[in-house]
């Protein structure tokens, strides 16, 4: 049997820390009605396309309390549109260690 595993992808605000450095997270406009388990990796993404992985760590309501995982950070000049689906984006994040412009000319 294989086991699956969710990603869930949710919008943040990176620059909005709270006193213990975690990220308040909307589950409002998620592109899923799934609430995250306390403990949980997600996936957060700003609105420039800046992304990380992150913990959950509490939810309230249709909020949630992240600790990024600052080691995970992708800029959004490296993530590359990938599909449209439903009105929502997704995006594949490429991590080469190459600069965004060699990654463009390689395609």
């Amino acid at each position: 049997m294989v086991e699956r595993t969710r990603t869930l992808m949710i919008g943040a605000d990176f620059n909005a820390l709270d006193g213990e450095g975690r990220v308040r997270a909307s589950l409002r406009f998620a592109a899923t009605s799934e609430i995250p388990d306390i403990g949980e990796w997600v996936r957060l993404e700003d609105v420039e396309g800046n992304s990380c992985s992150a913990a959950v760590e509490q939810v309230r309501g249709l909020a949630v309390l992240a600790r990024p995982d600052w080691s995970s950070w992708v800029a959004g000049d490296v993530a590359r549109l990938s599909r449209v689906f439903g009105g929502r984006r997704f995006v594949t994040f490429v991590s080469t260690g190459r600069s965004p412009d060699d990654q463009l000319l390689s395609r």
